[in-house]
């Protein structure tokens, strides 16, 4: 079955915004061989400046769909709800295979784009938008070298 284009979500994105402060939506992230992680919950979905009713509902990435895009190198990532899921016990690893294995990572190839979203999770009383997502942290790194990381919103509804 095909959609008209302004019907499929998938086919609608936002580009990077700037807000009225000159900062933009979304992150950069050096990545290197040392894998390193990003609470999702601290990277904005809307610049400042936005409508107010817009930066209520969409405080952070998570339940957002966002686009992931490697830069300067392949970049493997993991996802977890706390950081010790992507930290300590699940640490990504480029070199690992199998079923079922800690450290299995999903790879983003130099120049491309993942296209993710990030689950909310339950509402947490006193939290941020996202507390309780199984998403929440964002684990990266490179098997040799350094590249970047580019975190974008990709829409907003």
């Amino acid at each position: 079955m095909s959609y008209p284009i302004e019907t499929r979500r998938g086919d609608r994105f936002c580009p990077m915004l700037v807000g009225t402060d000159g900062k933009a939506a979304g992150a950069v992230l050096a990545v290197t061989a040392t894998a390193a992680d990003i609470d999702l919950t601290t990277i904005p979905a809307l610049p400042l400046g936005s409508p107010t009713e817009l930066l209520k509902a969409h405080p952070n990435v998570i339940g957002e769909e966002i686009i992931l895009q490697a830069d300067g190198g392949d970049v493997h990532v993991i996802f977890g709800p706390t950081t010790t899921s992507v930290r300590t016990t699940n640490v990504p690893d480029p070199t690992k295979t199998g079923t079922n294995v800690v450290g299995l990572t999903q790879i983003i190839p130099n120049g491309q784009q993942m296209r993710c979203w990030i689950p909310p999770g339950a509402d947490t009383a006193g939290g941020p938008r996202g507390a309780s997502s199984p998403g929440r942290y964002l684990a990266y790194i490179t098997a040799t070298g350094t590249a970047k990381l580019r975190i974008s919103p990709s829409n907003y509804t």
